[in-house]
């Protein structure tokens, strides 16, 4: 009778686990979801998205890679996070880029690019290094790896994508705070 209770309680902490690592499946983005971050449609904007799923609620998605990557990259994040994805962006179109969802902790990123997204030029997900390497030769960049990336990286990206941007938010802030030069618009 021991026996058969202690096979029983292996068995039943087995399954326990088990449900607890099940990893949630990405879900398919809608036109009215906003951002987690900045409130924006998600869908409006070209450029990769991310999505973040919990324990305790319903998943965050993101417009951008940014906005995910600077979340998730804050001490104060939530820790009841189950899974995380990103759009691999060597299988959907950027412009308009649409499922293709891969584990976020997997995927090679290349900042310092000039493909703009919506916020500037977001990180590019890559499920594989040589598609990563390819996107690379066409509009440059360098090659991280999720756990890589810092909140000062992606600040330095950040501002490497304003700089080469004719009016992005850099651009506004100068000319509003000099009025000899005319609207950039």
């Amino acid at each position: 009778m021991r026996l058969f209770l202690f096979l029983l309680l292996i068995f039943s902490l087995g399954c326990v686990s088990e449900e607890k690592t099940a990893k949630p499946e990405p879900i398919a983005l809608k036109p009215e979801m906003e951002c987690e971050v900045c409130g924006m449609r998600v869908l409006d904007y070209p450029g990769p998205k991310a999505q973040v799923h919990f324990s305790n609620r319903e998943p965050a998605v993101f417009d951008d890679t940014s906005d995910f990557l600077l979340w998730y990259l804050q001490p104060d994040r939530p820790k009841t996070i189950t899974a995380m994805y990103v759009q691999d962006m060597g299988a959907t179109d950027w412009n308009n880029p649409r499922d293709a969802w891969i584990p976020a902790e997997n995927a090679y990123y290349v900042l310092n690019h000039t493909r703009i997204g919506t916020m500037g030029n977001s990180p590019a997900p890559f499920s594989k290094k040589s598609e990563a390497e390819i996107f690379i030769k066409k509009y440059g960049g360098e090659i991280y790896r999720f756990d890589e990336i810092t909140i000062e990286l992606l600040q330095s990206s950040l501002n490497f994508s304003l700089s080469q941007s004719s009016c992005g938010p850099l651009q506004l802030f100068k000319f509003f705070n000099d009025t000899s030069q005319s609207a950039p618009l």
